[in-house]
């Protein structure tokens, strides 16, 4: 239902894209490691590595004659990546593209005092001179596009240019994934789960 109310928005409409559908063929994000963009070239319905019904194509189409030829739209995006996506598209190229990153609640997003800190690292038996790296993504070590790779290496180099005694002092705290510790290259790694309350989160992020 959401993806035929995109296709028949009203002069003046203004459309948020929080990943790659609209201006791609049925995926919700083309795949960025693949040398080929037919985003920006036009799904050829004839490919060599697919077989059967060309989804993609057919979908990508549809898309294409419902909003190539639009002017009266404007649609948003929360990243420059994906701005220089979209203007690049096919479908969108003529289209009037603006970025607008996503807001966050700055009563909830702040900066918290010494004490909160000191008491979120005792919570979880974090020493106070330790260096806190915090990272997090729901299933990021499934998805390519959320680097989880490109971390896990920087992790192996830093761990092969630092003295085996400041391992300890260097702590991995993730959340969004599974709540099992572990150890990554040495460094030992606290695994939050997902978080769904806004103000555990901020308290996560600020006192790192």
């Amino acid at each position: 239902m959401l993806s035929i109310l995109i296709l028949i928005n009203p002069s003046g409409s203004i459309i948020t894209l929080h990943d790659e559908w609209l201006y791609c063929g049925a995926e919700h994000y083309y795949k960025v490691f693949n040398s080929s963009h037919d985003f920006k070239s036009g799904y050829n319905y004839f490919k060599r590595d697919v077989f059967g019904i060309h989804w993609n194509s057919l979908i990508w189409r549809v898309k294409f004659k419902k909003l190539g030829h639009r002017d009266d739209l404007i649609y948003t995006v929360p990243s420059k990546w994906m701005l220089e996506r979209a203007k690049t598209s096919i479908i969108l190229k003529n289209s009037d593209v603006r970025l607008l990153p996503n807001p966050i609640d700055t009563e909830i997003f702040k900066k918290y005092s010494e004490n909160d800190l000191n008491l979120f690292r005792k919570s979880m038996n974090i020493d106070d001179d330790s260096f806190m790296v915090v990272f997090g993504a729901i299933s990021g070590s499934k998805n390519k596009l959320k680097g989880m790779d490109i971390l896990k290496d920087a992790f192996k180099k830093l761990q092969s240019s630092i003295l085996d005694s400041k391992h300890k002092k260097i702590v991995l705290v993730d959340f969004g994934g599974s709540t099992a510790d572990q150890h990554i290259y040495g460094f030992r790694n606290i695994s939050l789960g997902y978080i769904d309350n806004e103000a555990h989160l901020a308290k996560i992020v600020f006192c790192s």
